[in-house]
């Protein structure tokens, strides 16, 4: 059962663009689309500030980690705590019960809204993405 697709990992597959074949587009859209791709450039300004929002994100993490590791006036025995323990336990507890649920519901509506044609199906489906546009 041939589909006209070259096989995965031969010199053809390789040279014409084996998803290209895969998916119907024809050679000349993929030509196209290699030379759109050798013409983008990464500007510099984007990768500074994506090294920025990462540091900042980073901050956090490492203010703890310089505490920990620096002058020893307390903060290792506050880090090591019952209390803090306890609440790293529960804020694991929490996570765990957060996504199974999210896991039960999430998959249990895609699969009402995939599967069956109701009153507001649609605007159901776009009220199940909202979530991701808001933190």
């Amino acid at each position: 059962m041939s589909t006209g697709a070259p096989a995965l990992g031969t010199a053809a597959a390789s040279r014409a663009g084996f998803l290209g074949h895969a998916v119907g587009w024809g050679p000349a859209l993929m030509r196209r689309l290699r030379r759109w791709r050798a013409k983008r450039r990464v500007s510099p300004l984007w990768t500074v500030a994506v090294a920025v929002i990462v540091l900042l994100m980073l901050l956090p993490i490492l203010a703890i980690v310089v505490i920990a590791l620096g002058a020893s006036d307390g903060a290792w025995h506050e880090i090591v705590a019952p209390q803090t323990r306890r609440a790293a336990l529960r804020t694991l507890w929490l996570l765990g019960g957060v996504g199974a649920l999210t896991l039960l519901i999430g998959t249990g509506t895609a699969w009402l809204v995939s599967m069956y044609r109701f009153p507001w199906r649609d605007r159901l489906d776009w009220m199940l993405v909202v979530p991701l546009a808001m933190p």
